[in-house]
């Protein structure tokens, strides 16, 4: 009996060590939408600084975000560590994918089929979060603007870097303007109180027929109820993580309607046409030149789609026109663009000329009507006394000449005056008396001459020490640029791994982080970017090359350069990028 009794309780502490040596893998969902991500969680019991190798999961996943988590417990003086990896997988593609089978040592997970769909599979993993969108107007024109809103509800505070993502066209062509997004603020929704914030987009299509834009994805944590009543929480596994999408935007983009008579289609809610001159056209004088500027605006469209304007002028008018310039400026109702037409004219013969009317027709997107916008018809008149006063009439002796002639060898009276009185005294002064009759005026502009120069120096000082801290966004991407290449060169793999969403920020690749560049449309960069994630969670421990990241890195900045170079020169404003 004592012996039964003695190998039951061996067999009870042996327990703990016999569950505790397995390897685990879940997801939190087998059904997903291409958009969508799904959370693995693989539980190692006693790990001894092991890991599990998913070199394979990249074969159909990409890994968004991942975390580790360690568990000590003591059983009957048996400690058991358990560790946990969370990753949160994205998909390449559509269809049925697998997580392939895990492996930690001699122990490995089963594998586990994930079937992708074209649409997400629930709007909102949460009731405490919900996303929605507004599109308006809903039978828009081409070339016409469409404003997108994003609206996301929360109940708990947002962590985990939560963002939104950009509207994404599935069918037909339209250019995206990220116009800027709303404070939070509290408003009542489905009878329950939520926080709101609002994502502004304009939309232009290039061409009728329908348009399609997909789900607005959110993706994020909300802070668990526990983190909100303890404000000493560490941020750590407090939150919830949650996905939700709005529903797809299905419009019929209307074509050019066949009554509008104007040669280049404007669709806008309010146009202006203006006009001003350097010098009244009324008051020209020949062979002076002056600088007309005509400015056209419009609310609801950009500078770039803004036509031409020109005016009728005689062709004895010397017209030297300049490059036009474009401004698209955001506001309330969306864009509003202006186009600047600037150019000089001289007039060389005098007389009065009609200029006709400028009429530019466009389309009222409000009232569904043409509209025009008109310069009223005016007069130029050039005078051309002005120039001919200052010439030379040969048939007209001139005055000098006329008055008095001058002898050659005798010159005049008035010529050989006497101008000693006058420089003597001035001749017979010394320096010193001259500084003694004069000290204080000597003094004063002395001391004043000092105190200019000191003041000169001080503002210079100060405007070198300023210059010296200002740090633009062209330092910030040179500075980005610089770290990440050097540790490329330096096959450092985690400060490439650190530094890359830096230079992503600075790129404008949205969002940035690893999956985003992985994510970015340029193949070079993203078989690099997904090499480094393989060798960053790799099993065995292997040297990383990073030429090929310093090549792809290299190439979509110079691009990146080029770009912004040709933003400056056409006076675009630099897009600003959601992130919640």
């Amino acid at each position: 009996m004592v012996r039964r009794l003695v190998i039951f309780i061996v067999l009870l502490l042996c327990v703990p060590l016999s569950l505790a040596s397995g390897l685990t893998a879940r997801v939190d969902r087998l059904e997903i939408g291409i958009d969508e991500s799904v959370e693995l969680v693989v539980s190692l019991a006693d790990s001894r600084g092991q890991r599990p190798d998913l070199t394979e999961i990249y074969k159909d996943f990409s890994i968004d975000q991942h975390s580790q988590s360690s568990n000590l417990t003591v059983y009957n003086g048996v400690r058991s560590l358990e560790t946990r990896w969370t990753f949160l997988l994205s998909p390449n593609r559509k269809g049925k994918l697998t997580i392939p089978s895990l492996k930690v040592g001699n122990l490995k997970t089963d594998p586990i089929e994930i079937t992708v769909g074209d649409n997400p599979v629930a709007q909102s993993s949460s009731d405490d979060l919900l996303m929605e969108v507004e599109v308006r107007p809903v039978n828009p024109y081409v070339r016409g603007q469409i404003i997108y809103i994003q609206r996301l509800y929360y109940s708990r505070p947002l962590i985990d870097n939560a963002s939104i993502s950009r509207p994404k066209i599935s069918k037909g062509q339209a250019d995206v303007e990220y116009l800027g997004a709303s404070n939070p603020r509290y408003v009542q929704h489905n009878g329950r109180p939520y926080q709101l914030r609002e994502n502004y987009y304009a939309l232009f299509p290039s061409k009728a027929g329908p348009l399609h834009i997909e789900p607005s994805v959110f993706r994020g944590s909300l802070a668990s109820s526990r983190a909100r009543q303890n404000r000493f929480s560490m941020p750590f596994n407090s939150g919830t993580r949650v996905n939700a999408y709005s529903a797809k935007a299905e419009l019929t983009i209307m074509d050019q309607p066949a009554s509008f008579s104007g040669e280049s289609w404007l669709p806008a809610s309010q146009v202006n046409l203006n006009m001003n001159w350097s010098i009244p056209p009324a008051n020209l004088k020949a062979g002076e030149p002056a600088i007309v500027t005509i400015a056209l605006m419009a609310e609801g469209t950009k500078a770039e789609l803004l036509p031409e304007v020109k005016l009728a002028l005689p062709d004895s008018l010397k017209v030297y026109p300049e490059q036009p310039s474009f401004r698209s400026d955001k506001g309330g109702s969306g864009l509003a663009g202006l186009r600047e037409e600037k150019f000089t004219i001289i007039g060389n013969e005098a007389g009065e000329y009609q200029i006709p009317a400028v009429e530019v027709p466009w389309w009222n997107t409000n009232t569904d009507k043409q509209e025009i916008a008109r310069l009223a018809s005016f007069t130029i008149r050039v005078d051309g006394s002005g120039v001919i006063a200052e010439q030379v009439d040969p048939k007209t002796p001139e005055p000098v000449v006329e008055d008095k002639t001058i002898d050659p060898v005798q010159p005049a009276e008035e010529e050989s005056a006497d101008l000693s009185p006058l420089i003597a005294p001035v001749a017979d002064k010394t320096i010193t008396d001259i500084f003694v009759e004069h000290r204080t005026l000597i003094l004063a502009g002395a001391v004043s001459m000092l105190a200019l120069l000191l003041g000169w120096y001080i503002w210079r000082r100060r405007s070198v020490t300023v210059e010296t801290h200002v740090e633009t966004s062209q330092d910030r991407f040179e500075s980005a640029l610089t770290q990440l290449t050097t540790a490329c060169r330096e096959n450092h793999a985690v400060a490439a791994i650190n530094t890359l969403p830096i230079w992503a920020r600075e790129v404008g690749i949205y969002p940035a982080t690893l999956s985003g560049v992985e994510a970015s449309g340029n193949v070079a960069l993203s078989n690099a970017v997904r090499d480094l994630n393989k060798n960053n969670y790799s099993q065995t421990e292997q040297l990383w090359n990073g030429e090929a990241l310093a090549k792809a890195i290299s190439a979509y900045s110079a691009d990146y350069s080029s770009a912004q170079s040709d933003s400056a020169e056409s006076g675009e404003l630099a897009p600003l990028h959601p992130i919640s």
